[in-house]
């Protein structure tokens, strides 16, 4: 087993014997910590990248955009590895060479300074075993990398699989620019009042200036959307009132689904705003035709 650190080593050159007893309890406790010493590859657990990852800006409430946020992991993943693997590639040739080069220099007529090049064949091999130690370092990102990689291909594989559901499409069809561009009404209409209402909660039920711009910025009256944020807000209130009543417990997450509820309702009444205020604005939300790749034309019926 690779170590991380050289234990006898250590023992040699420290210059006091008070660590001894340390470097001994290591080298008893060590073999149980290595074999979780993978799990520290990935930056993140699963449940951290699905529940605290996939948020604004990438992702959010609605399918296509969780998506952008998994296709977005896939390439950074993607290349970060093909990155390590070529470094790997390249300290794997570098280990080779300088072996190679301390083999010629112990071979050598030294002409009497062998010393000499036997000093300079032990440099060699420690710059071996050195790039040897950080390939065995970068092995454990690298593993971590490749589960990380797999489990968000199978997050794209989940979300493609109900987003052609929802655009009523077979299991070959290829999801496109243009699909993503469809949905994104709804995924900011959703973030403006799922951020407001967060705002709204530490502050007395009425949002903040910010998201007053989101929603100016979206062509929703934030007058109305105040109004209707006050009143889930005050539903809510009855709701969880009743929660302390012996009976009538609020089940957490049909609490949230129910909120869930509320910001899609509130997409369907507002999803003619940005359009509207586009035009106001001499600006249109129509799909570019020329910069939309595969871009086909049908009608605008799918909200």
């Amino acid at each position: 087993m690779n170590n991380l650190i050289p234990i006898e080593d250590l023992k040699q050159l420290s210059a006091s014997k008070q660590y001894a007893p340390m470097l001994e309890y290591i080298s008893k406790h060590r073999l149980a910590a290595f074999k979780s010493i993978a799990n520290i590859g990935k930056s993140h657990t699963q449940f951290q990248s699905t529940m605290l990852d996939n948020t604004a800006p990438l992702g959010g409430l609605t399918f296509m955009r969780s998506r952008r946020q998994a296709l977005g992991d896939i390439f950074h993943t993607e290349t970060a590895i093909r990155s390590g693997v070529i470094k790997k590639k390249k300290s794997l040739v570098r280990i080779e060479l300088f072996r190679e080069k301390a083999r010629i220099k112990r071979e050598a007529d030294a002409n009497g300074q062998a010393d000499i090049f036997e000093l300079e064949a032990q440099i060699l091999d420690i710059e071996a075993a050195k790039l040897e130690s950080e390939i065995y370092d970068g092995d454990i990102y690298l593993a971590g990398a490749v589960r990380k990689l797999t489990k968000r291909y199978e997050d794209l594989h989940a979300l493609e699989v109900k987003i052609r559901e929802q655009l009523g499409k077979g299991p070959d069809y290829q999801i496109t620019e243009q699909d993503e561009e469809d949905e994104e009404p709804e995924f900011h209409i959703i973030q403006a009042f799922s951020q407001a209402l967060c705002a709204a909660r530490s502050r007395g039920n009425v949002t903040d200036n910010g998201n007053f711009i989101y929603f100016q910025n979206l062509g929703i009256p934030s007058n109305m959307a105040q109004l209707d944020i006050e009143g889930f807000l005050a539903e809510s209130e009855k709701k969880l009132r009743a929660h302390a009543e012996i009976g009538n417990e609020v089940v957490p997450a049909d609490f949230n689904a129910w909120e869930c509820s509320f910001l899609r309702r509130m997409y369907k009444k507002y999803k003619d705003c940005p359009a509207a205020f586009a035009g106001q604005r001499g600006l249109s939300t129509e799909i570019s035709k020329l910069t939309t790749l595969g871009y086909v034309e049908k009608s605008n019926d799918n909200v």
